[in-house]
Order: C-alpha cells, then sequence, then structure tokens
C-alpha cells in the first residue's frame, strides 16, 4: 500500500467513526506539479498519476487546499509543497507562510474552533505550584543551547522527538506528580475568573 492509498484509509475512518465532524489535514504532501490555483496538473507534468490521486482523495473527502504559496524554494524553483486541507475551509483564518528551521518554510493558521480540554478519568499530572521554577529554567537554558547547535541538521521530527523527551525529563526532575480529578469545565475558566464572573452576574 502506498502513502496516498494509506492516506485514504485513514479518511475513511475518521469519515466513519467521527461522523459530521470536520477534517483538518496538514503535511508534506511533495507533489509540485499541482496548480492548486486551478486544482490541475499540467500535460507531461512529473508523477502525474499521484498528482491525480491526491486531487481524486481531496474531491471525494471534500477537502480544499489552502495554501498558495510556495513553501520550498530551489535554486530555480519554488513549490508548493506543504499543504492544508480542510472539509471546513472557514474553520481557518490568516493562513501564512513564514520561515522554517528546515529547507522548508513553515505554514501557519488560526483555528477558529472552541475545543473542550475536559477530561472524563482520573490521570496525572505535574502540581507546577510546588516545584522549582528556577532550576526548571536554568536546566532549559543549558538545554536551549545543545539543542539549537545542531538543529538545522536534523529533522522535524526528531528535533520535537528531543524536544519532548528533554521537557517531559526535566519536569519530572523538578515538579512532583499529582492525580488530577475528571473534570469537563474549561481548564482556563479559574476561580479568579468564576468570582469575577458571578461578582458581574449579581450587578445584573
Amino acid at each position: 500500500m502506498d502513502s496516498l492509498d494509506a492516506l485514504e484509509v485513514s479518511l475513511s475512518k475518521v469519515v466513519q467513526s467521527a461522523g459530521n465532524r470536520h477534517i483538518i489535514l496538514t503535511g508534506d504532501f511533495n507533489l509540485p506539479s499541482i496548480d492548486w490555483v486551478t486544482s490541475n496538473v499540467p500535460y507531461g507534468a512529473k508523477d502525474v498519476n499521484l498528482c491525480k490521486r491526491l486531487l481524486d482523495i481531496a474531491h471525494d473527502f471534500h477537502l480544499e487546499q489552502l495554501v498558495h504559496e510556495p513553501t520550498r524554494y530551489g535554486p530555480t524553483s519554488a513549490n508548493t509543497l506543504d499543504l492544508v486541507f480542510s472539509s471546513k475551509p472557514d474553520l481557518l483564518s490568516d493562513i501564512q507562510v513564514i520561515p522554517g528551521v528546515s529547507d522548508h518554510e513553515q505554514v501557519v493558521a488560526r483555528i477558529d474552533r472552541f475545543v473542550d480540554h475536559g477530561f472524563s478519568q482520573e490521570r496525572e499530572g505535574f502540581d507546577f505550584n510546588k516545584g522549582n521554577l528556577q532550576d526548571f529554567c536554568q536546566d532549559m537554558k543549558a538545554f536551549a543551547a545543545f539543542f539549537m547547535q545542531n538543529c538545522s541538521q536534523r529533522s522535524v521530527h526528531e528535533n520535537w522527538q528531543i524536544f519532548k523527551t528533554t521537557i517531559l525529563s526535566l519536569a519530572n526532575k523538578h515538579y512532583p506528580v499529582k492525580i488530577l480529578k475528571p473534570q469537563r469545565k474549561n481548564q482556563w475558566f479559574d476561580r479568579s475568573l468564576r468570582r469575577a464572573f458571578r461578582k458581574k452576574t449579581s450587578l445584573i
């Protein structure tokens, strides 16, 4: 099974399990021949079958591609390789292509969607009120110097794995772990905001 076949299978599973929920699909598709303004493949283009296959998948799952600027520049070329698809394009706004940390530019966008951060089961989490922030910051500063030395020589995935592993390791070193109880409220709506909200409501 090639990567586009696997993508189609994955999207089918998402649609089957998520029902009418919207899809946002991103990644480096490495198909420079597609003209995303017209959604066509020029005659004689390289990898024409793969390009048409991706266009067919996007059409079948009602996905619109939203990046229309080059995301990788070569000595004599500029190609749109890093793509953002959405089944509901108005969920995303302020889509920009900005300088990246590899040979590709970065694509950033604002997702205009409310996210419920509640959880329904007990889980472990760090107690940031009882940790040693100063020592944590010192260790992070030392790590940052090491991390940036060869950052551009590693892949995005390798950089992310190193960053994630180090953050978790330092958090375990400097912060105690506690059991977080189930909740469905928004994490940002803390005690001070609840008091202010009740005060405002009482004045109405």
